[in-house]
């Protein structure tokens, strides 16, 4: 393989990379978020939590005002055991 090839050929894997680096993850489906234990799926509410009101400038009950009631309340209720 001559330099210039190989040369090509990690620029192309070193972008392939970046672009892979560069997409945000999928979020965790139900079963991934089951397998964690109480403390990762608190620590994953709560940063999931920040991002919703860093990203749009909202207050804790402007978010919960956008779930069913009954939702907000269990929520609530998960975040304080």
């Amino acid at each position: 393989m001559t330099a210039r090839k190989h040369d090509d050929l990690w620029r192309q894997f070193q972008s392939e990379l970046a672009s892979l680096e560069a997409k945000p993850s999928p979020p965790l489906t139900h079963e991934e978020i089951q397998k964690l234990n109480r403390d990762q799926q608190l620590v994953l509410a709560k940063t999931e939590f920040r991002d919703m009101q860093r990203k749009y400038g909202l207050s804790i009950a402007e978010i919960l005002a956008c779930f069913p009631e009954e939702e907000s309340i269990s929520y609530l209720q998960s975040l304080m055991r």
